[in-house]
């Protein structure tokens, strides 16, 4: 019929963007190269990041 090529493209696509999605995990978010920081990594990139842009800083509310 004239309908068959339809879903064969459907699916073809739907197949390349669970691979796409599949990929993107793999570079992204796998648990095994995501870095884990402690808090004092974290408090001392905050603290550095407030001393090197305090133009970002002008208008928050969050504080002193």
């Amino acid at each position: 019929g004239a309908m068959k090529p339809l879903p064969r493209e459907i699916s073809l696509t739907l197949l390349f963007k669970l691979a796409a999605l599949f990929l993107l995990w793999l570079l992204f978010f796998r648990d095994d190269l995501r870095p884990h920081p402690d808090a004092g990594t974290i408090a001392s990139d905050l603290l550095s990041s407030t001393h090197t842009q305090p133009s970002e800083q002008r208008g928050s509310t969050n504080g002193p």
